[in-house]
């Protein structure tokens, strides 16, 4: 009973103005409450919003540079080819071109070019020295 009358006496001591401004506190510190809960749930999904669009178009300019990629190395293949289909199949002429692109092109690491019947005849790498040329090679 004792406790009672101590919480009563705090709560409810003084006059109409002081149970209004703590009516007017509490109704403040509840709105901001409310307020800060509410900023943050919309700002956190605006943000994931967000994000997911940035992660998206990153992705395409990733794609288009490694589709860019790819077409350069296949040109770069088609004009070997091209170059290497005017000299004899095996030809220190097509080793030649073969080495070249393997210098000026650190995406191709090895080579090699078969014949009619899918055996290799010569073998080029950027790391390895291959002496003979044949079926050794298989």
């Amino acid at each position: 009973m004792e406790v009672k009358k101590v919480i009563d006496s705090l709560l409810y001591r003084g006059g109409l103005r002081r149970r209004l401004l703590i009516l007017g506190l509490t109704l403040l510190g509840t709105a901001l409450v409310i307020n800060t809960l509410a900023g943050s749930y919309y700002t956190r999904r605006l943000i994931e919003k967000e994000t997911a669009v940035l992660q998206k178009e990153i992705a395409a300019r990733v794609a288009h540079e490694i589709e860019e990629f790819m077409e350069s190395k296949i040109t770069r293949l088609l004009d070997y080819s091209a170059s290497a289909s005017f000299h004899g199949s095996g030809s220190q002429q097509q080793r030649l071109l073969g080495l070249l692109l393997l210098k000026n092109d650190r995406a191709f690491t090895d080579l090699a070019v078969l014949d009619d019947k899918g055996t290799e005849v010569l073998k080029i790498s950027a790391r390895e020295v291959y002496l003979s040329i044949g079926p050794s090679l298989m």
